[in-house]
């Protein structure tokens, strides 16, 4: 019961930037969301795969509108507009 307690607090908090590794790490945010706007939805979905720290930087909204956007206006029309 403890340990799901504190998986569940962890889960909570935001997770800790990685204080050593690649040259990514030490990158600003902002400066990696530019880059990961580029990314397709399956690249992002690899990344947010690589760690905790990169599964909530990937979960941002801004990196996902795009791709939403684009899914959304395509594929299910009738008579030619978007259902």
């Amino acid at each position: 019961m403890a340990a799901a307690a504190e998986e569940e607090a962890a889960a909570r908090e935001p997770a800790a930037r990685p204080a050593a590794g690649p040259a990514l790490w030490r990158l600003p945010e902002e400066l990696l969301l530019l880059i990961c706007s580029y990314l397709d939805m399956r690249a992002l979905g690899r990344l947010a795969q690589v760690c905790r720290w990169l599964r909530r930087f990937t979960s941002c909204d801004l990196l996902w509108r795009r791709i939403a956007r684009a899914s959304l206006n395509s594929g299910f029309t009738r008579l030619g507009t978007d259902l």
